[in-house]
């Protein structure tokens, strides 16, 4: 495993808990709205996690800027001022007196951060996913996707109990796998197998 890989897992991790977290929010602010939940209980929900949430998003961000992946770094560096920003003004935590007023102006707060969360979350998949193709493109991740599919072949029943166009293509699979297999096809077209 390469450092890419390990810190592209690390910031899927932390940014799928932050999207949770933010999405648990905007459905207690919603529940307040159909009046489901009293303010007081609202507030004990959200005000308990501020501080988790804020470590998480500098957590994150740092790593992204100790990994050198600075697009979303950027990303992430204006979310930690915007979220600072609220810190400063006090718009962070929930007044279970004023919440009713505050429910617009925490819900369009928390959808703006759970937007940016989730592009961050499709980016993150995404380069997560490429650094795993791009490691099994190597000599020696091409030599563990062999050792892994030859195991897997292996751990078929057997052959014997396989039908016969099953067995065939069984054998095809560990000539493949040896490197013993041609092309497929032969002087007058693909071969009758």
């Amino acid at each position: 495993m390469t450092w890419d890989f390990l810190l592209w897992l690390f910031v899927l991790i932390i940014n799928s808990g932050l999207v949770g977290r933010t999405t648990y929010a905007l459905i207690c602010l919603t529940d307040l709205e159909q009046d489901f939940i009293n303010p007081y209980d609202l507030s004990n929900r959200l005000n308990r996690f501020v501080i988790a949430e804020y470590a998480g998003q500098f957590i994150m961000t740092a790593a992204l800027i100790a990994g050198g992946k600075w697009f979303c770094a950027a990303l992430h560096i204006a979310v930690s001022a915007y979220m600072i920003t609220l810190f400063v003004k006090k718009q962070v935590y929930i007044d279970a007196t004023d919440a009713f007023k505050q429910l617009k102006g925490q819900k369009f707060r928390r959808g703006v951060i759970f937007g940016c969360y989730c592009f961050s979350f499709v980016m993150v998949v995404f380069r997560l996913v490429e650094t795993i193709v791009h490691q099994m493109l190597t000599p020696e991740g091409r030599e563990t996707a062999r050792k892994l599919f030859k195991e897997a072949a292996v751990t078929l029943q057997g052959t014997e109990h396989l039908p016969f166009n099953m067995t065939v293509k069984y054998g095809r699979c560990k000539e493949l796998l040896n490197g013993k297999a041609g092309t497929g096809y032969n002087a007058q077209g693909i071969e009758g197998r």
